[in-house]
């Protein structure tokens, strides 16, 4: 090994030689580095129409039912668990745009929490989204008692999506405005928040059946191609 690292070494060493012979610079220091990269674009409540959304049927269903249920002594939560690609999101979607769901429920709000869970900001999105002519607030006190109105009598359905904070004070924080009538639907990779937020179900997602898997990608290879494709009657 002694001499092959030798010779690696000796390599490095000529071409930093010939490198500033050359006149050539470094680049990589002005790369971006991780935090400055753009953010990927977050999951929002909306569903693309062209899209036929397979598996999860008795998921969405079970979930559906309960929700659709009497939660007049309190807060009622639903959790969804899985690793990443699993369709947390996708199946929350789901339920969120049901038609019976949206009969169900006098008021409806997404947010997604992701990695920085900041409640002045959480409590801000719900509420815009419940009062879209509610002033921007910064205090939370102010945010939360304005929410707590806003919600009395009303049945709400709220999604928290991408949730990995597992600090239990901050949750109980969070939901202190929600009262009888409100349900919540988290999605998180992690089994602790999801014991933290005391769910009255959760549901575990495993990997789809090969059959929806492979539905799934007949469906996006085929929209692909489908300027090439020439589609049988």
């Amino acid at each position: 090994m002694i001499p092959k690292v030798k010779e690696i070494t000796d390599r490095l060493t000529s071409l930093a030689t010939r490198r500033s012979s050359l006149g050539l610079s470094e680049i990589l220091s002005q790369a971006p580095t991780s935090k400055e990269k753009q953010p990927r674009l977050q999951p929002t409540s909306v569903m693309d129409e062209t899209v036929e959304y397979v598996g999860r049927r008795k998921e969405k269903q079970e979930m559906i039912e309960l929700l659709k249920g009497d939660n007049s002594n309190g807060v009622s939560v639903l959790s969804i668990v899985g690793m990443g690609g699993m369709g947390k999101t996708t199946l929350a979607q789901l339920v969120y745009n049901d038609a019976t769901i949206n009969e169900s429920f006098d008021l409806k709000a997404w947010v997604c929490v992701s990695d920085h869970f900041d409640a002045v900001n959480i409590t801000r999105t719900i509420l815009k989204s419940i009062n879209p002519d509610s002033r921007e607030e910064n205090d939370l006190n102010l945010l939360q008692v304005k929410l707590k109105e806003k919600l009395s009598g009303k049945r709400f359905l709220l999604v928290l999506d991408d949730i990995w904070n597992e600090n239990y004070n901050d949750w109980t924080i969070l939901r202190s405005p929600f009262g009888a009538g409100t349900n919540i639907i988290v999605t998180t990779r992690l089994q602790m928040v999801s014991s933290i937020v005391n769910p009255l179900k959760a549901f575990y997602l495993d990997k789809l059946s090969d059959d929806d898997c492979l539905s799934i990608i007949i469906q996006h290879a085929l929209k692909a191609k489908k300027n090439r494709w020439t589609y049988p009657d």
